[in-house]
């Protein structure tokens, strides 16, 4: 038994290619489990509290025919195995709610926490000798956001910040609409960050 009672199972998928290397789909098996499972991975990432991969997939083979059905490739893009875009805050790996996305997508997902508070999203104060201005901060790609002009009021920098996401949000969705499932595509083009309040 592995990480949280994963097993190779009996079938055709085999964790290893005929030239010795491992299969792509046993590294996003791997992976998935170490995001679940692994001690260290849980520690370094808090979002991943509490998740868990279903029965099924803990058998390798059930979750290889899986990802060989439903697995696509992008030129130039790394791939990710979503649990949360079909069914928001869901904590469970699982064929029903899973689905592979650019990264770029997925990264849109993570949080996007104030600088100077956990619990402010997309918003920075910019702290003067006498004032405190605000500014809206949306992440663009890893390491890389775009932010707003400075703004008087906190209310401000949040409407900028609200106006930034959805229209980061819809134009992946669109950059990406000839690739992604189209259930992915229909979700990400109907998000309104403000009304469903996302917390991202």
């Amino acid at each position: 038994m592995g990480l949280g009672g994963s097993y190779i199972g009996d079938g055709v998928y085999k964790e290893r290619l005929p030239n010795g290397k491992r299969s792509i789909i046993y590294n996003k098996w791997m992976a998935m489990l170490q995001r679940c499972y692994g001690n260290s991975y849980i520690r370094r990432e808090k979002t991943y509290d509490d998740c868990y991969v279903c029965e099924e997939w803990l058998n390798f083979q059930n979750f290889a025919k899986w990802m060989e059905e439903n697995y696509y490739e992008i030129p130039g893009t790394k791939m990710h195995l979503d649990k949360d875009i079909l069914k928001k805050g869901n904590k469970e790996y699982c064929p029903e709610y899973c689905c592979f996305v650019p990264a770029e997508i997925n990264l849109i997902f993570s949080r996007n926490n104030s600088k100077n508070n956990k619990d402010d999203i997309g918003v920075d104060e910019i702290h003067n000798k006498k004032t405190i201005k605000y500014k809206a901060r949306c992440r663009m790609s890893k390491g890389i956001h775009k932010t707003s002009k400075t703004y008087d009021t906190f209310e401000e920098a949040k409407a900028a910040y609200i106006e930034m996401k959805n229209h980061r949000i819809h134009s992946v969705a669109e950059k990406y609409k000839e690739y992604i499932p189209e259930k992915v595509y229909n979700i990400l083009i109907n998000i309104n960050v403000e009304k469903d309040e996302l917390n991202f």
